[in-house]
């Protein structure tokens, strides 16, 4: 009988399989007839994914895009669960040692909603239906028998012991996105309020609340899969957007709750959106990693990375959605696969520093259909096993970032002050971790400076600069609409005595045994370590050596990674202060090295 579970390896929560350390890679399409299973298993992975959906709307309301499979319960009084059968066969039959990790869509099927339009929100998303609200005591637990209805399914199958765990998705685009787009709101939510909130009429404690139904909805959720699976099974679900939808009709401003959630193990997102278009520079987190690090809970980045082999939804299953909805600059990957490679190994080197897990969401499958990317990701797989054996895989950072999802509750319009600050964050040369304004008691003497994300001031903001000011602790604040740039971060962290590894724009990722760069232009990129390390370069492999410099020749867009372990100054005619041929043609001053270092 299979078991899974999240626990601390190395300083990281890490996932667990049947006692077993995993270095957490999963692959997953949403369309299984045309994914890249048998590739990945030949590259070593063994953990998957797969789409499962309950009901038979689309998964966006606001595209209109249509249903990418037939719903388990979209016929009145049946379920048909052939298609999820014959979705893990097809898994198991090109990987036969495969692991799976269903990924529910739990939205409810039409006829729920048809018949149920006071448990649905005052609205749709412009011509489109009504559908579930979030408050809706009904809906949860109609959900709650759906899922449990699933769940006995799975376990009664002959495929439950390749069934470790189970993300739960709901809302618009699976993620908790209300579907109104404007919070989730209808009669349900109305009473559900004024019931637990009498004497709170405001709009700010409303909105708050809003946020709240969708975590606490979750929450009952993994409850019920935690109960069904016998406590042996990992479950999670997105959640907890904080940085990159600062609007408060996104629900996604609750994720305190769900780290207190002891039935949930992981928490999803997809890496940022905000530099997609801009191959130069990192992708930033969604949400405050850190927070959810410190909770025990493990962290899954889902890396859906366009490729040069990324077509347009519509030339891959055409008439499954509008013109002009799937074929915008965002659905397209680099033009080469070289520049594809530099975004695959930063996506790589981001989860490496910073201590979780992901999967490669290969959306419409075929974006991993070459030989040159398949073989990174076997490479990106045998550094990821062999990272596990690391005695300390914690992060390297010295400074934290530091936000109030409730913050958003108070402002009627987003503020830029969570774009500009993450990319600014990013690309400064200096590491960050980010929390929750929550968890500054617990966490913020572990750090020598702060910087706060202040969209709109809140007590508890307030209350962690009087202890920064009281205690003698650099900080920083980034508000509303005011410009940040990356110069702004470094020479703060600079003044204050934060070691910067380099004092260009790159994109840097940092933890105690690994460093990777992420070029923002062309030519040689310099970076200056706290102290002497033997350096193992990985992404592309060369020969160790010994210093406290490390100095690489990219391309823009390029990304190089090394492995770095704390070592004793060598002897000045030591061979291994020479630097990896690449690196060593020249001893370049900081003007040649880059215009912009000086």
């Amino acid at each position: 009988m299979i078991h899974s579970r999240v626990a601390s390896l190395g300083g990281v929560p890490t996932l667990f399989i049947n006692g077993k350390a995993e270095a957490g890679m999963a692959y997953i399409t949403y369309f299984d007839d045309a994914g890249c299973f048998r590739q990945f298993g030949e590259a070593g992975y063994r953990l998957f994914s797969l789409a499962v959906y309950f009901g038979d709307r689309g998964i966006n309301a606001v595209t209109g895009i249509g249903p990418f499979s037939s719903g388990i319960f979209s016929r009145r009084g049946e379920a048909d669960f052939s298609l999820f059968d014959r979705a893990v066969r097809r898994i198991l039959e090109a990987v036969p040692e495969a692991l799976i990790f269903p990924r529910l869509n739990m939205s409810l099927p039409s006829w729920w909603e048809e018949e149920n339009p006071e448990q649905c929100n005052d609205s749709g998303v412009g011509e489109g239906p009504r559908r579930a609200c979030f408050s809706s005591r009904k809906w949860r637990e109609d959900t709650k028998e759906f899922l449990r209805r699933f769940l006995r399914h799975a376990a009664a199958s002959e495929y439950c012991d390749h069934l470790f765990g189970y993300q739960l998705a709901d809302g618009n685009t699976e993620e908790w996105f209300s579907y109104d787009q404007s919070g989730s709101i209808g009669p349900a939510a109305r009473a559900e309020f004024a019931r637990r909130f009498p004497g709170e009429p405001s709009e700010v404690s409303f909105r708050k609340y809003l946020s709240l139904a969708a975590a606490e909805a979750i929450a009952e959720f993994a409850a019920v899969a935690r109960e069904e699976t016998g406590n042996r099974l990992v479950i999670g679900s997105f959640y907890g957007y904080t940085f990159e939808v600062p609007f408060w009709q996104s629900n996604h401003h609750a994720l305190h709750r769900l780290l207190e959630c002891p039935d949930l193990d992981f928490i999803c997102s997809p890496a940022s959106y905000i530099t997609r278009n801009s191959t130069e520079k990192a992708w930033p987190y969604m949400l405050p990693v850190d927070s959810i690090k410190l909770h025990g809970k493990l962290y899954f980045a889902e890396y859906d990375s366009r490729t040069c082999n990324t077509r347009f939804l519509q030339e891959c299953r055409p008439g499954i959605c509008r013109e002009n909805s799937y074929d915008t600059p965002l659905w397209k990957g680099p033009p080469t696969e070289s520049a594809s490679l530099g975004i695959l190994r930063m996506n790589f080197a981001q989860q490496l520093t910073g201590g979780h897990a992901s999967w490669w969401f290969d959306m419409w499958g075929g974006w991993f259909d070459s030989p040159a990317i398949m073989r990174e990701m076997a490479e990106f797989r045998k550094i990821a096993e062999e990272s596990l054996l690391d005695p300390d895989r914690s992060g390297a950072a010295e400074c934290a970032a530091w936000i109030d999802e409730e913050c958003f509750a108070w402002m009627d319009h987003p503020s830029s002050c969570c774009r500009n600050g993450r990319i600014a964050i990013s690309q400064s040369g200096v590491p960050f971790d980010f929390y929750l304004i929550h968890d500054f008691p617990r966490a913020a003497d572990r750090y020598r400076a702060a910087v706060f994300f202040i969209p709109a001031m809140t007590p508890a903001v307030r209350a962690a600069i009087d202890r920064c000011e009281a205690d003698g602790i650099p900080f920083l604040c980034l508000e509303g609409n005011a410009p940040v740039s990356s110069g702004t971060v470094r020479e703060f962290c600079v003044r204050n005595g934060i070691h910067c590894y380099c004092r260009g724009d790159d994109a840097v990722l940092v933890s105690r045994r690994w460093i990777a760069v992420h070029a923002a232009f062309p030519g040689m990129h310099v970076l200056t370590l706290p102290q002497h390390c033997r350096i193992t370069p990985l992404l592309p492999k060369k020969r160790s050596f010994v210093s406290d410099r490390i100095a690489v020749s990219l391309d823009r867009g390029d990304t190089a990674l090394w492995q770095i372990v704390p070592a004793e100054k060598p002897h000045p005619h030591s061979p291994l202060q020479t630097l990896p041929v690449s690196c060593a043609e020249k001893d370049l001053s900081a003007q040649e090295r880059n215009p912009e270092y000086a």
